[in-house]
């Protein structure tokens, strides 16, 4: 009974006559209370609940640097405002999705366009045999012998075979000039993006490039790029050749030069600009 006596005596000891049952002795949980101090201090934050205050900081962040965000009438900062916007109302699981929809949505709009150059560059291959026969023709004539009245004659003959064949040069060159100013906004909001949202980018991204403000650290996406840069240029060289064969093929040289060329030149590109890219 000794033992027992003397924790009795040890709780009677510690507690205060406020912290006393009816019978004199002290309620068990205020006992341990006092006896194991670990009892009713802060409890240990399980694991989920730290990646959750985690993720709601790395939000709140975010929040605030998209709030902050003073744009500026450039395109680049406009195609920013739009790329924060579709994040916020589509609510894609990450921003590289957000990136990947934007230019998907783009290349739908342009693709009409596209379609309709390369068919109009196709008629106009077709009729190069034609135009270069009227084009000698007027060279054989000579400086001097070449008057007005023959100079109109050949322009109007020129019209006729572009009608002929139903195509416009200008049209072929519509798709490139409609893309490249979106091309260049995009480019520039990617390339100017980590500095104003680096909450928001840091863990944007997806499989091996979780971090759209690195660069990719396999230099997967700068190959792929330079592949593909090479593939649309194989699949138009004959198109380039089709006017001038042998300005074409030296075209057609630079092009595949140019594709090695780029991965060295892009490879500490950010991810985000390939994700658009």
């Amino acid at each position: 009974d000794l033992p027992n006596a003397h924790l009795s005596k040890r709780l009677m000891s510690s507690s205060t006559p406020s912290d006393m049952q009816g019978n004199g002795f002290p309620s068990v949980d205020e006992s341990l209370g006092k006896i194991l101090p670990s009892f009713g201090s802060t409890p240990i934050t399980p694991e989920g609940d730290a990646t959750t205050t985690t993720d709601s900081f790395i939000s709140s962040a975010a929040a605030e640097q998209i709030a902050a965000f003073e744009p500026t009438w450039w395109p680049s900062d406009q195609a920013l405002l739009l790329i924060n916007w579709i994040n916020e109302t589509a609510g894609f699981p990450c921003y590289a999705y957000t990136i990947g929809a934007t230019t998907i949505a783009f290349r739908v709009l342009l693709f009409p366009l596209f379609v309709k150059g390369q068919a109009n560059s196709t008629r106009m291959a077709h009729l190069q045999p034609e135009l270069k026969i009227m084009k000698d023709e007027l060279d054989k004539m000579g400086t001097k012998g070449v008057d007005q009245k023959a100079q109109m004659r050949y322009s109007q003959q020129t019209v006729a075979l572009f009608r002929k064949y139903d195509c416009n040069p200008l049209v072929s060159i519509m798709a490139p000039l409609a893309s490249m100013p979106i091309f260049m906004s995009m480019f520039f909001a990617m390339r100017n993006a980590p500095e104003h949202f680096p909450e928001l980018l840091s863990t944007g991204g997806m499989l091996w490039f979780p971090d759209l403000t690195a660069a990719d650290p396999y230099c997967i996406m700068p190959v792929l790029s330079a592949l593909t840069f090479l593939g649309m240029t194989e699949v138009g060289k004959e198109q380039m050749m089709a006017n001038d064969p042998a300005k074409g093929r030296v075209m057609v040289n630079a092009f595949r030069a140019l594709a090695i060329v780029m991965v060295p030149m892009t490879m500490k590109f950010n991810s985000g600009i390939f994700v658009y890219w």
